[in-house]
């Protein structure tokens, strides 16, 4: 949920607007979001709400508009259990995590701006400081600006507003856009008369651009409005900038760097900015293809082209698209991106962030005809200054022109410089801002842009909006499709080589690609673990032992992640998951009813949720159904977060599953006794034999007639000891403690305490299975 008091106030919910009775209710939270995340007291609530002329029930009144606001706010929610407003100390709490209030995030936006900007980082500077802008529609609070309760804090915001639009021209000033700036500037002057700092930007604007003598025409106007109004003089820092403008100063020129050099760090946006930890591996062909749709984008002069990078989450598709980003600046291109978040803010979000990052924005827009800057102006505001927006009309003609509006001030970009417009996580964008996106692509406007689009093919959290606007692009053959799998084992030797700094050993190379199966993500974070704990030393050159992907452990990055993602999952959904987990990587279906003892409607469900959510994959036959965990890290994360009892408990319960589910094989066996020591139970001779989930430990006599067997009635002298293995399973990311059509599994190496004797592997088959399916608790 998003709050917005950057403008009129409103509260975003699943990318829709949500509706507050009345103005009471408004207030109220206009209230507490002035005070967010403390305890304001219901008393200043009070005096908020009718001026400090409260009637005598204000106390019961103000109860009914917490519970009717509560209700807005959280519909879902149990009565009592309330996550935003919570009652505390006499008072109300409002909880809203900062970026989920945009002046919240406005100020983060600002501060990372100026602290840019104190390290001369300018074009880092005008990118967060033109996001952060980018997020006001109007005054603080709207309407209620001036409520005494909000006086103060939207007087705090305005001049923070006013000060990053200074830092913003200061370094727009810096990357050369003195031109293009001095018609914003002189609207500002005009709205701040007494805001020195921007008449010095304008000063230096004006002389820059050749124009000496209105440079010093403005310092007058500016010391004629002091002394008439305020009977005072410029500040000194402006009679020095005077005096340096009137000498020529040469260091009032700008300093272009040398030709042939240009720093990509300072002109990517932020997000790519980050120099990357490792060179980029297994990625040649679709890197290739994108540098081939560039170069046709630039040269052509055609339509937009728009290229679709899909996968999986972690799968590398911002990493392609910030390799991209780095040969369009080589080649003489700008970049902008605009990203999609979970809980859209607004329609447009992506569109906006990006536009708002262009260098000499309010320059293009104030090229553009006079209708179009109207239609801008109701979504970029701070970009178009002076223009009004239109008056009310129909719904369907205005959406229509404000996305041309768009098509137009992008082609405008491009024709003064080849542009790349990154758009990314577009799977969770609003239908709004997909609507733009398909105008964009049907445009005629030729122009040398490239669209880059970078979302998850299927999974969690995929929106249908993304899904009809997918197919719509297929049916139309609007975008080149990228689609990105898995790395190879090559690829993932190279990344850990280029992460570590030096070449791993092979056996180390396979055990990360079978413990992360080969997600760039996944085995970067695991490479920070393992350097972490000191398992790695890229110094000495010290590798772990470990060859088990249990044994390298899971990342706490991971760990998060993963976690956010299977939050995302119903109840019933993710406890049939942990189920899963203790039955290993691979599991067949009517296991999991055995082991639950649901029916096989909430099971069929909550498998299908899984599937959809890219958590399982499909693994069997037509005839049997068979699972498996798409990550084994997924797989892991479940499993180490059940207790140890509820984890043993489960274990005896898959043990019983498995000897009930059909005749005893070679796997099945060895499964369970796998399972009975994980438990706990560990399966010795005695235990063995008093255990009712144990195959009888006698082949049926011989049948007369029948040819007897050379082994027919003898017992089996194989002991467990050095020359007996385990099977892998629960304990492996690899394992499977299930599947019954599988060839017998791999052996590991028991405890050495054990001292039970076993029967030779080729008569395991021949062994009778007990009468009956026994519950769990007989295995004690």
């Amino acid at each position: 949920m998003q709050f917005l008091v950057l403008g009129p106030l409103e509260v975003i919910a699943d990318g829709r607007p949500v509706a507050l009775p009345a103005a009471k209710h408004r207030a109220l939270l206009a209230a507490l979001l002035v005070r967010v995340n403390q305890v304001v007291p219901a008393d200043s609530l009070i005096d908020a709400l009718w001026e400090g002329q409260p009637p005598a029930s204000a106390a019961k009144t103000l109860q009914t508009y917490v519970s009717q606001l509560r209700r807005e706010l959280e519909p879902r929610a149990a009565a009592g259990d309330w996550r935003s407003l919570r009652t505390v100390d006499g008072g109300y709490r409002l909880h809203v995590d900062p970026d989920r209030l945009d002046a919240g995030r406005f100020e983060r936006l600002a501060e990372e701006g100026r602290r840019a900007l104190g390290r001369a980082e300018a074009a880092s500077a005008a990118a967060w400081l033109r996001e952060g802008l980018g997020l006001w529609r109007g005054p603080a609070y709207g309407e209620l600006t001036g409520a005494p309760f909000a006086r103060a804090e939207a007087a705090r915001l305005e001049e923070l507003r006013l000060a990053a639009l200074e830092w913003r021209v200061e370094a727009e000033l810096v990357l050369g856009g003195h031109a293009e700036l001095i018609g914003e500037l002189e609207e500002l002057v005009g709205r701040e008369p007494f805001r020195e700092r921007l008449w010095g930007h304008l000063m230096l604007a004006l002389y820059r651009s050749g124009r000496q003598a209105e440079a010093l025409g403005a310092y007058r106007r500016l010391r004629q409005r002091l002394a008439d109004h305020l009977g005072i003089d410029p500040a000194p820092e402006l009679r020095r900038l005077e005096e340096r403008i009137l000498r020529q100063d040469p260091s009032l020129d700008l300093v272009a760097p040398p030709p042939g050099r240009r720093s990509d760090s300072l002109h990517l946006p932020p997000v790519f900015a980050a120099p990357p930890p490792a060179p980029l591996v297994g990625r040649d062909a679709e890197l290739d293809r994108l540098r081939r749709a560039w170069g046709e984008a630039r040269a052509s002069g055609s339509a937009p082209r728009l290229v679709v990078v899909s996968g999986e989450p972690g799968i590398g598709k911002s990493r392609l698209a910030a390799e991209l980003a780095r040969v369009v600046l080589a080649d003489g291109g700008e970049v902008l991106v605009g990203h999609a978040d979970e809980e859209p803010m607004a329609p447009y979000q992506p569109f906006v962030e990006a536009l708002g990052q262009h260098e000499g924005l309010a320059g293009t827009a104030a090229r553009l005809p006079g209708a179009v800057r109207s239609r801008l102006a109701r979504l970029l505001p701070a970009a178009v200054p002076g223009a009004m927006p239109p008056g009310p009309e129909d719904q369907e003609l205005e959406r229509f022109q404000l996305l041309a509006a768009v098509v137009a001030l992008l082609a405008a970009m491009g024709r003064a410089n080849p542009l790349l417009l990154v758009l990314e996580d577009l799977h969770w964008a609003h239908r709004a801002t997909l609507g733009m996106l398909l105008h964009l692509a049907r445009s005629a406007e030729r122009t040398p842009l490239l669209v880059l689009v970078t979302a998850r093919d299927g999974g969690l959290g995929v929106g249908s909006a993304w899904t009809e606007a997918l197919a719509e692009l297929r049916r139309h053959r609007l975008a080149d499709l990228v689609s990105l799998g898995a790395l190879d084992d090559g690829a993932v030797g190279g990344l850990v080589a280029g992460y570590v700094g030096r070449r791993p050993p092979a056996r180390l190379v396979a055990a990360i690609s079978r413990a992360t199966d080969r997600n760039p993500f996944f085995v970067e974070e695991l490479l920070r673990h393992l350097i972490e704990t000191g398992a790695i030393d890229p110094h000495s050159g010290r590798w772990p032992a470990a060859t088990a992907g249990e044994d390298l452990g899971i990342p706490e990055g991971v760990r998060q992640v993963l976690a956010q993602r299977l939050a995302r999952l119903s109840a019933p959904t993710a406890e049939l998951l942990q189920v899963a987990a203790v039955l290993g990587r691979e599991f067949e279906f009517t296991l999991l009813g055995r082991m639950t003892g649901w029916e096989d409607a909430p099971i069929i469900e909550a498998v299908e949720e899984a599937l959809r959510a890219g958590v399982l994959g499909e693994r069997g036959s037509s005839w049997v159904a068979s699972y498996s965990f798409r990550h084994a890290l997924v797989r892991e994360a479940l499993y180490g977060g059940l207790s140890l009892p509820r984890r043993q408990g489960l274990h005896l319960r898959a043990a019983a599953a498995i000897q009930a589910s059909g005749p005893l094989n070679t796997a099945r066996v060895a499964a369970i006794a796998l399972h009975l020591r994980l438990a706990g139970r560990w399966p010795t001779r005695a235990s063995w034999s008093s255990c009712r989930c144990a195959p009888a430990r006698r082949r049926p006599p011989c049948t007369p007639g029948t040819r007897r067997s050379p082994t027919c009635g003898r017992r089996s002298r194989r002991r467990s000891g050095p020359g007996a293995r385990w099977p892998s399973g629960p304990g492996s990311p690899s394992g499977s403690a299930s599947s019954s059509t599988r060839s017998a599994p791999t052996w590991r190496r028991p405890s050495a305490t054990s001292s039970g004797r076993w029967p030779a592997t080729s008569r395991w088959a021949t062994w009778r299975r007990p009468p009956a399916p026994t519950p769990a608790s007989a295995c004690t």
